[in-house]
């Protein structure tokens, strides 16, 4: 789901990072800390009596809110992604769109370590799957409603064994009724919520808000990070970003173009490439080079058609991405 919100703009990136074994102790620990000393003191008999007493365990007060809907998400997505293999053993990822739209996670083993895997000479890890024509495809529209199911037998037994609570724990008669009301229309009740409404992230900066202080913090941040068993998926195929020399790639320069050339020498992550320009009806080098980075390529070099043209796959998928050649 992180990687779908990245790869439609409603974040920009993604960082995940999980604690270690035996290291895992949290602020959030002491917030339900607070909710076990207070139920240690006092019955919550219903639902709103045990949000009425979270609220009142801590200052400053939770917000509680009731989950009364779940969406199906991983029956969505899962079509459409590739699974990924040996994620329990990196402690850090993070998930980014490359400069031609791909979305793709690199990991780290510690998040003290200063490389990122998989480096930009490695194969990618591709979180969705590729269609025929190299794009990366997402489950369209939004997940199901997951559909509320208890047995009845199992309805019956806690009924009866609520009954028997009502004298134990000396119910009172507005506790009873909430209950009796519960039981009757809210246990299997259907909620009329519909998916959240997202946004996709604004073109602001972010830094006209921060101090001083945390823009320093961020600045040494961005200098550690610069410095980027494997985690791997099984997407059918060579590797996407595997070039070689005369081949030919498509460099975007802007959010709608796109720029052909042909590959002149690989250096790490740079590419040189001598441009070309459709002339006369075919693509011909026009002697001007230049470089770009290796995430700015499109996947897959190919090679000109006999007439000196783009294939007919490549075609296709710059009018899916309604792209242009200049």
């Amino acid at each position: 789901m992180m990687a779908y919100l990245v790869k439609h703009d409603f974040v920009k990136e993604v960082y995940m990072s999980f604690l270690l074994v035996g290291h895992t102790h949290e602020d959030v620990d002491q917030c339900f800390s607070k909710i076990s000393q207070k139920l240690k003191e006092k019955d919550a008999l219903t639902m709103p009596h045990l949000e009425d007493l979270i609220i009142s365990s801590q200052t400053p007060q939770p917000n509680v809110s009731r989950i009364s809907t779940v969406w199906n998400i991983s029956g969505w997505l899962e079509p459409y992604i590739n699974q990924v293999h040996n994620i329990t053993f990196p402690k850090m990822y993070r998930v980014q769109k490359d400069g031609t739209g791909h979305v793709y996670m690199q990991y780290k083993k510690l998040s003290t370590e200063d490389q990122w895997h998989p480096t930009p000479n490695e194969r990618p890890i591709e979180i969705f799957k590729l269609d025929s024509v190299g794009c990366q495809v997402t489950p369209p529209g939004h997940p199901d409603k997951v559909q509320p199911f208890m047995a009845e037998e199992d309805i019956q037994t806690l009924k009866r064994s609520l009954e028997k609570d009502f004298n134990l724990a000396q119910f009172t008669n507005n506790c009873t009724d909430w209950w009796n009301e519960f039981f009757n229309i809210e246990i299997m009740a259907q909620n009329d919520e519909a998916w959240p409404s997202l946004k996709p992230t604004l073109s602001l900066n972010p830094m006209s808000t921060l101090s001083e202080k945390e823009l320093e913090l961020i600045e040494k941040y961005k200098e550690k990070r610069s410095q980027f068993k494997e985690v791997f998926t099984k997407q059918f195929g060579r590797d996407r970003r595997q070039y070689s020399k005369d081949d030919m790639v498509l460099t975007k320069v802007s959010a709608t173009e796109v720029s052909v050339c042909r590959i002149h020498n690989l250096c790490g992550e740079e590419i040189e490439m001598e441009i070309f320009k459709k002339c006369r009806g075919s693509f011909q080098g026009t002697g001007q080079f230049m470089k770009t980075n290796v995430r700015s390529c499109f996947a897959h070099g190919f090679k000109l058609t006999n007439s000196k043209n783009i294939p007919s796959k490549i075609k296709d998928r710059l009018t899916q991405e309604k792209l242009v050649i200049i």
